[in-house]
């Protein structure tokens, strides 16, 4: 570990705190990815009676469980008989509760106060409430309120010194912890909040040089200069480093070569599930940046989005704290916060021709033909199509409970226009043989959708009169707000989902994935 001594001292300080005191008995500490946060809360470990769980892989109350078990200094016979009875309990939460009275139990009975730390707390709680919000059938948000509410009880105990360490920035986590409209969270308030920074210059460039001696003290500043303080990528270009070759050089060939692709890659999948953005598209927003500083008006040029659509992309980017973002007056702009990563986004990642194709990427054919010959294979066997919507609205939006018809044949919007006096344009228009005729307007995202989409969709289908009916099918709903699925509703318009079509898909044995 090399000079995170302050971090590891600061932390210890608030143990012994805890343990003297009765105060910060729960810290949050955050930073970047690949920061040092992990070496340096299990350097951490070793100096106090603490346990330290990696929780991104831990997805229910029974796994946490078991590992927790695995971790404490108790035998197998009685590791298996406290098992066997927290397992007795049916109900995952009340099976997470006791958990967590066993564990505060555990702690009372040792000399030293025990200390946990939750590496990459914030999966944890999404993974979990996902978990038992299925089990309980429940809506995840209370589950997560109930878990946050459960974990504030079980820090102001203060019968364990609790760190609960995660990779998203400051905003995001607020976002996560605290829930909009609520005056204050249950917990976070009685968080200690600690930040895991990237190596200044002065302690980067000595970084570099003791990786390799040999290079000098010109080559550890540029390193360090295209690394952002980063000490994994200062260590990758230090350790590979000719004396005599050029620190630009040599980055660029290791990111061609691939020596960074997993890290990024993972990094950009990482924000992907967190923010619920889909990853090609966070990809293409960073395309759409890359070395220069861009306003909201130039990322939606580039991809192509309205300029609420753009705003939103890279406010979830900077909450993450992916970019950067500066304001000057009015004028607003976003920049990416690591050299390195924009280099990577330069050199690896080819600019799409239409990002919101991504189905087309994956059959090679235009998301409004494969929608068209699903409807055919309908159509030809004279089947029912019929969805029922969940309680999350997984398929309908909650735009309706139920959709059903029998689709009879497509009509051409010359025929449309002809027939029924169309005004307008869609992208397809189906007769049903109950004499009902849909409109469709096919987006690939939702932030795609707006208001002006809506009265569109609105206008043609009353410009057809009775038996018109309005539908926007969204292969990728994540993005569109509740406000605008709302909107939607108020219009008598019907969204279906990239979900739904995967299942009237399977039901005909098409293509699907």
């Amino acid at each position: 570990m090399f000079d995170r001594e302050k971090e590891v001292r600061d932390l210890l300080e608030y143990y012994n705190q805890c343990v003297t005191k009765g105060i910060n008995c729960g810290v949050l500490v955050y930073g970047w990815r690949r920061v040092g946060k992990t070496t340096i809360l299990k350097n951490l470990v070793k100096r106090i009676n603490g346990i330290y769980l990696d929780c991104i892989w831990i997805s229910d109350p029974f796994v946490f469980i078991k590992a927790l078990l695995d971790q404490l200094k108790i035998d197998e016979h009685e590791k298996k008989q406290k098992l066997s009875l927290l397992l007795a309990e049916g109900d995952p939460l009340l099976l997470l509760k006791k958990a967590f009275d066993f564990i505060l139990d555990y702690s009372t009975s040792l000399e030293q106060k025990l200390s946990i730390i939750m590496d990459e707390f914030h999966v944890f709680i999404d993974k979990i409430a996902t978990r038992i919000a299925r089990i309980r059938k429940q809506s995840k948000e209370i589950i997560i309120d109930d878990l946050l509410g459960l974990l504030k009880g079980i820090i102001e105990s203060k019968k364990v010194f609790w760190i609960f360490a995660t990779s998203i920035g400051w905003k995001k986590l607020r976002e996560t912890l605290i829930k909009p409209k609520k005056l204050g969270s249950p917990l976070i308030a009685i968080l200690k909040k600690y930040r895991i920074e990237p190596f200044d210059r002065e302690t980067g460039v000595k970084f570099a040089l003791e990786v390799n001696p040999k290079i000098d003290l010109r080559k550890a500043e540029e390193i360090y200069n295209i690394t952002g303080g980063i000490p994994k990528f200062i260590e990758v270009i230090a350790i590979n480093l000719k004396p005599d070759e050029n620190v630009l050089k040599r980055a660029v060939e290791l990111l061609k070569s691939g020596e960074f692709d997993d890290f990024f890659e993972n990094v950009i999948k990482f924000v992907s599930e967190i923010s619920k953005r889909d990853y090609t598209l966070l990809i293409q927003v960073l395309k759409s940046i890359e070395f220069e500083e861009k306003t909201t008006n130039d990322i939606a040029k580039h991809l192509g989005v309205d300029l609420d659509s753009a705003y939103i992309l890279a406010e979830e980017l900077a909450k993450i704290e992916i970019l950067e973002k500066e304001k000057e007056k009015r004028r607003v702009s976003y920049k990416i916060k690591y050299p390195l990563l924009s280099l990577w986004v330069t050199l690896k990642v080819q600019p799409e021709r239409d990002i919101y194709n991504l189905l087309a990427s994956k059959f090679g054919i235009a998301i409004e033909s494969y929608i068209k010959e699903l409807l055919q294979e309908y159509i030809m066997k004279n089947l029912e199509v019929k969805i029922f919507d969940d309680t999350d609205g997984t398929y309908l939006m909650g735009t309706t409970d139920i959709l059903e018809f029998r689709p009879k044949r497509i009509l051409s919007k010359k025929y449309a226009r002809a027939k029924f006096g169309l005004i307008g344009d869609v992208d397809l228009i189906l007769e049903t043989h109950g004499g009902d005729i849909y409109l469709i307007e096919i987006k690939s995202t939702g932030i795609k959708l707006n208001k002006r989409d809506i009265r569109e969709l609105e206008n043609a289908t009353k410009s057809i009169g009775k038996g018109a009916k309005g539908m926007f099918i969204i292969v990728e709903p994540k993005g569109i707000s509740y406000p605008l699925v709302a909107y939607a509703v108020k219009k008598n318009l019907i969204i279906l989902t990239g979900e739904a079509l995967r299942l009237l898909a399977k039901k005909v044995n098409f293509p699907h994935w």
